[in-house]
């Protein structure tokens, strides 16, 4: 025989049960909404949130380290970038012409100083006027440095071998 307290329990537990079918449904449309917001907002960068109007809010720390809400307009200020192609299997953005412009000038550059440096003999390094070299360590096991401060001094010559120039340079 059951005590009115257990069946006071019971008639509460019974009033307040989902039957199982309810629950999977719930489930069902969980996943159906996830994909959802997935598939519109998936793209969106890290800590940035849809607005209803349209366009996005973003967490994000300011010059100073302080953390603000930047609201922006546009979705396209929303999303990360977009990849566009590879360069030796590291991926490259989209970029505005200036931002080409600047890799091509950096690029450049970079192609300048390899050739005014090419051709420095080992533990050599460019100064703006000749060069520093390390000739050897000390007792302390620190590096002892050489300035040279003719080119000729600082660059393997053609055919020389021996005292940091490789073979063949």
């Amino acid at each position: 025989m059951k005590t009115p307290a257990v069946l006071l329990v019971l008639l509460f537990v019974r009033s307040f049960a989902f039957p199982v079918e309810d629950v999977e449904e719930t489930a069902s449309n969980k996943a159906d909404v996830n994909a959802e917001i997935e598939e519109k907002f998936g793209d969106f960068k890290e800590n940035c949130f849809p607005k209803p109007s349209g366009g996005c809010s973003c967490n994000e720390k300011d010059a100073d380290g302080n953390e603000i809400v930047a609201k922006y307009d546009a979705e396209a200020q929303c999303k990360l970038p977009v990849f566009t192609e590879t360069r030796e299997g590291v991926p490259i953005f989209k970029r505005s012409v200036t931002e080409e412009q600047a890799r091509a000038n950096y690029d450049k550059v970079v192609q300048e100083l390899k050739e005014k440096f090419k051709g420095l003999k080992e533990g050599c390094y460019p100064r703006p006027k000749g060069c520093l070299c390390v000739v050897g360590k000390n007792a302390d096991g620190r590096d002892i440095t050489e300035r040279r401060m003719k080119e000729i001094d600082c660059k393997c010559r053609e055919g020389e071998v021996g005292s940091g120039c490789p073979a063949g340079a």
